[in-house]
């Protein structure tokens, strides 16, 4: 829910006083108080799992995460080891939409985010609702428990055992990190050790666990980097066991904690969607005449892969962009099984400017999915 102001997009949903965002300067989670407005808001809860190290993943892999992007992301004064710049590069924009968080009694999260994407509304549910477990590596489906963040973070800003000096990017003067390089897993194992003899715990989740707690979670890090040869500590059905990198080789076998079945996530994610095959266009357009489309659709179940012809049950429709910004739309009338047939009206054609490309999108859904959507140029002579 939002408004234009000026060249502004200014949201209408308060964000109540209490939701918190961490502060990198102070190091602790703040208040945002009263007057904060957003976009769009959704409620989130964090799903049970595992790691492969077998510790339960929890509110301080969520709470760590949000708190390290926000920490690598932003530069407090020209000394500040905890930033890295093309991280930031990479976060720093997405972090900005973000207006807040409540934690709530039932350990649900309420994100308030500007950001809306009309055409698909679970891509909304995803940036605004999710809850992620996600530090770094962007760009990547990759990640590690919060553990093993504060350790790869603590060997690029303090320093490392060996004395080699490491980064989250590439450069000549650095090692970029790697948990799989024996030799930085060695220095990935001496952190560990370090950590648990101060019974560290990040300030950011001191609120979240206990150093009882954080002890036991470098212990079984640790343990596992000293079975497995790396320090790959993931989560999933199925966990690397062996990664041999002088042959580029691994062994993958499953993770016998996961606690989701084989069927679980195709049947959650099982949805019947659309795809618009084909859109025969009208071969020499006139401003006298209807503009006639022909559009060929299907369906099928994700994840199946079987496709049915899309039945009159489908939703079609084409969108004539205008010179000015705005479009016309035109419904498209179900002609037999998997097509369609959209016409712009001659009287609209003949406001068209000969010479000129128009675009034309089209679009077919069945209820509230995303749509499948194709374009095509329109141009008058």
């Amino acid at each position: 829910d939002a408004k234009l102001v000026g060249e502004d997009i200014v949201g209408n949903i308060a964000v109540p006083a209490n939701a918190i965002k961490y502060d990198s300067a102070s190091k602790s989670w703040k208040e945002v108080g009263s007057g904060v407005t957003t976009w769009t808001t959704g409620t989130g809860k964090l799903l049970p799992g595992k790691w492969h190290n077998g510790v339960e993943i929890g509110m301080d892999d969520v709470m760590y995460a949000g708190a390290f992007q926000v920490e690598w992301a932003n530069k407090d004064g020209e000394n500040d080891k905890y930033f890295d710049a093309p991280y930031s590069a990479q976060y720093l924009p997405a972090l900005a939409t973000s207006k807040g968080s409540v934690i709530n009694k039932d350990g649900s999260i309420t994100g308030f985010v500007d950001y809306y994407f009309p055409g698909d509304m679970d891509r909304v549910a995803a940036n605004v609702a999710a809850v992620g477990v996600k530090a770094g590596n962007p760009g990547r489906q990759t990640v590690v428990p919060w553990d093993l963040y504060e350790v790869l973070g603590q060997l690029v800003a303090e320093g490392s055992k060996s004395g080699t000096v490491y980064s989250f990017g590439t450069s000549d003067a650095t090692t970029t990190i790697d948990i799989v390089a024996p030799k930085i897993v060695d220095d990935i194992k001496a952190k560990y050790e370090e950590l648990i003899a101060k019974k560290f715990v990040p300030v950011a989740i001191k609120d979240y666990t206990t150093a009882d707690k954080a002890v036991k979670r470098y212990q079984a890090s640790l343990d596992f980097i000293n079975k497995y040869g790396h320090a790959f500590v993931s989560n999933g059905p199925f966990m690397l066991t062996k990664i041999d990198t002088n042959t580029n080789s691994i062994i993958v076998e499953a993770f016998r904690e996961y606690p989701y079945k084989s069927d679980y996530w195709p049947k959650a994610f099982r949805q019947e969607i659309t795809q618009i095959d084909n859109v025969k266009a009208p071969a020499s357009p006139s401003r006298s005449a209807d503009a006639v489309f022909e559009i060929a659709a299907s369906s099928y179940v994700y994840p199946e892969v079987d496709m049915s012809p899309l039945s009159d049950k489908g939703k079609v429709e084409i969108k004539l962009q205008l010179e000015g910004g705005g479009e016309k739309v035109y419904a498209a009338k179900f002609s037999k099984a998997g097509v369609f047939t959209a016409t712009i009206p001659a009287a609209d054609m003949a406001a068209l400017k000969p010479g000129m490309p128009y675009t034309v999108v089209i679009m077919s859904s069945l209820t509230t999915e995303a749509p499948s959507v194709v374009s095509v140029t329109l141009t008058l002579f």
